[in-house]
């Protein structure tokens, strides 16, 4: 599992850590209105459910979450708590906002079944 941001920046989350997120914190930003720890995050995987990450935001200004599966844009506030499902998105900035996206690794999985590929009509030398 991994946020990746509009700028191309990714940022992969393990089950058992919680990760915090701000300026300077996987963040790079100059701007002011997101603090060094803006919010904390901690994947939840289960065999079961499709993966979630419990959220609080601990910095002083609020998150957007715009959560996937119908569309509303929720506001978070200082000590708040919520949880990003597969495809949500989130922003730290109203000034200059880049918008995450909670998403599975891309690089991680592989979709072609290596087992299923016969190689021996290609001829190497060639």
């Amino acid at each position: 599992m991994e946020f990746q941001g509009e700028d191309g920046s990714k940022f992969p989350l393990q089950t058992s850590d919680k990760l915090l997120f701000g300026r300077g914190f996987g963040f790079n930003t100059d701007d002011h209105t997101v603090s060094r720890r803006h919010v904390s995050f901690q994947l939840n995987e289960s065999e079961s459910e499709s993966p979630r990450v419990s959220f609080q935001v601990i910095g002083r200004n609020p998150i957007w979450v715009l959560k996937n599966n119908d569309g509303t844009l929720n506001l978070f506030r200082k000590f708040d708590m919520g949880q990003l499902e597969l495809g949500d998105r989130f922003c730290l900035s109203g000034k200059t906002p880049i918008w995450f996206n909670f998403s599975k690794n891309q690089d991680s999985e592989c979709e072609i079944d290596f087992d299923q590929i016969d190689v021996s009509q290609f001829d190497p030398v060639k």
